[in-house]
């Protein structure tokens, strides 16, 4: 079954298994409100926390598939993170590991409109080293996006919140950075932390308490027992914004 380019989805669809390297922490709801609880009453001008989140979180849907009921789907799912006025997101590179783009739709924060995505980078695709990280565009632009934490500020201990999708359902949590920057020279920077993840939230913001964006989830490790932590990736800013600026070029 072929969908339109924009196509209406009802949020009653049944996850489907991600790529391996998803976000799959046997983690619970009540698991991510506990985390979140001690930034609740954060506001950020005239909004709270969560809805500074709720409007600034995207919601992937991957291969949507007719179901039984008539304007329900099935489909995976995950999350995006809008970054310019112009329909610019970033998201879990693995997103596209099981599917062509063309398969892969973007909810715009507060909508049930699903839009076709065009995948502008990846880093699965697009470099030797698999860095879980891919930018995307979408067009109608969202309303409201993040501005960037500058790097002075994404150090260990850093606080910090998240949004997501996990049950597709917008969901936050909380925590802190575990690791900070590390001056390698590569176009993007692996974070750990620890705030709680579950599967769906891949691709969604990681920033602080405060609304500056730090990274993008993407998933879990557990080196050993007990150490089991969650991860994000932090593009060089200048680089991306290259990368911005070059296709915003081409598509003229």
């Amino acid at each position: 079954m072929k969908l339109p380019p924009t196509a209406r989805l009802l949020l009653a669809i049944a996850f489907l298994g991600l790529a391996p390297t998803a976000c799959r922490t046997p983690v619970d709801a009540e698991t991510k409100a506990r985390s979140f609880a001690p930034f609740a009453d954060h506001e950020i001008g005239r909004a709270s926390l969560c809805e500074f989140l709720a409007a600034r979180t995207g919601h992937i849907v991957i291969k949507p598939t007719r179901t039984k009921i008539e304007g329900v789907y099935d489909a995976g799912g995950g999350s995006a993170v809008p970054i310019t006025n112009d329909g610019y997101h970033l998201t879990a590179a693995h997103v596209f590991e099981d599917a062509k783009p063309s398969e892969v739709f973007l909810l715009l924060p507060g909508s049930t409109i699903a839009h076709r995505v065009r995948l502008v980078w990846s880093g699965f695709r697009d470099t030797n080293a698999e860095m879980d990280l891919a930018l995307i565009h979408v067009k109608p632009a969202a309303s409201a996006w993040f501005e960037w934490a500058p790097d002075d500020r994404v150090v260990a201990g850093t606080p910090v919140v998240s949004s997501g999708f996990p049950a597709h359902e917008l969901a936050f949590a909380g925590g802190r950075l575990l690791t900070g920057i590390e001056p390698d020279g590569r176009i993007t920077h692996k974070l750990d932390h620890d705030a709680p993840l579950a599967q769906g939230d891949s691709g969604g913001p990681l920033c602080t308490p405060d609304g500056k964006l730090v990274a993008v989830n993407y998933g879990w490790e557990l080196p050993f027992p007990g150490s089991e932590h969650s991860t994000a990736q932090r593009p060089d800013l200048d680089w991306l914004f290259g990368v911005i600026a070059r296709d915003r070029r081409s598509r003229k």
